[in-house]
């Protein structure tokens, strides 16, 4: 058995820098390309950035076996 499926990805995301957007719209087809699960992230509440936090709400989309 292979990973498409068993793998999800989590991308700790904040919009509102143009820099990030133009990587993040490179980057996630091709995450998008190897079958695994993309999660993109954001951090609930606002406030200041904290990754864990964007992880952590991540965590809950996630199904697959390894993150």
């Amino acid at each position: 058995m292979d990973a498409r499926g068993r793998v999800s990805v989590i991308l700790p995301w904040r919009p509102g820098c143009p820099h990030r957007e133009a990587a993040l719209s490179w980057v996630l087809p091709r995450w998008e390309d190897t079958g695994w699960q993309v999660v993109v992230a954001e951090q609930p509440g606002g406030g200041a950035w904290c990754k864990a936090a964007a992880v952590a709400a991540g965590l809950a989309d996630a199904t697959g076996d390894v993150l």
